[in-house]
């Protein structure tokens, strides 16, 4: 559980690398760079993710027991649901982002702004 929050810090802190505008190559270098990275993050968190969503881990948390926290188990499962469409909606920006640096980088920044990885860069 411990490595799916490691990899989470990294994808946040990476959000806010995401240049503002592509004005020079190098600016797109570091965004085509941000790209490939957001794709590897959320390709290694979906595995996690999917790692703990079996069976078997299921039952090890429903096993276990916080009294603190009620039905924990249940929010853990439904953390991971909500974390996986985050993920979806993330790679999917993603794939509009490079197709804006290849055709139309004079739209990066309101393309940025629109996205689910621009609100969470601003919230950063």
């Amino acid at each position: 559980m411990k490595h799916t929050f490691v990899f989470i810090d990294k994808l946040i802190i990476l959000l806010k690398y995401v240049p503002r505008s592509l004005d020079t190559e190098e600016d797109k270098t570091k965004a085509r760079n941000v790209i490939t990275l957001i794709h590897g993050y959320t390709y290694t968190l979906k595995k996690l993710i999917n790692a703990h969503k079996n069976k078997k881990y299921l039952e090890r948390l429903h096993k276990a027991h916080i009294a603190q926290i009620e039905d924990w188990a249940e929010k853990v499962a439904s953390a991971f649901e909500k974390l996986d469409l985050l993920l979806e909606v993330l790679d999917r920006d993603a794939k509009k982002l490079e197709a804006v640096i290849k055709n139309e980088p004079q739209k990066w920044q309101s393309v940025v702004s629109d996205m689910a990885l621009g609100m969470m860069k601003k919230r950063i």
